[in-house]
């Protein structure tokens, strides 16, 4: 099966309001249901993914309030 990118956003969706509390302003990486780091931007973060885990095979995420959104990601096969 291939990455379960929607499995991925809930989890930080759950972990949210904590998240706010702890590292508001930064950008966070899940990979498959694990939040696998904290970084200070969203390059940082974007090149942390790619480089261990490939394009398509993680979330990116700023930590801030959400509102409603659509969401995009690119798969390479």
């Amino acid at each position: 099966m291939g990455y379960d990118i929607r499995a991925d956003y809930a989890i930080f969706q759950d972990e949210l309001p904590t998240l706010l509390n702890e590292h508001a302003g930064s950008v966070v990486v899940y990979h498959n249901r694990e939040r696998v780091g904290v970084f200070d931007t969203f390059d940082e973060a974007v090149r942390h993914g790619a480089e261990r885990y490939g394009l398509g095979n993680f979330i990116a995420q700023t930590v801030e309030e959400q509102v409603p959104t659509r969401m995009a990601y690119l798969l390479m096969v």
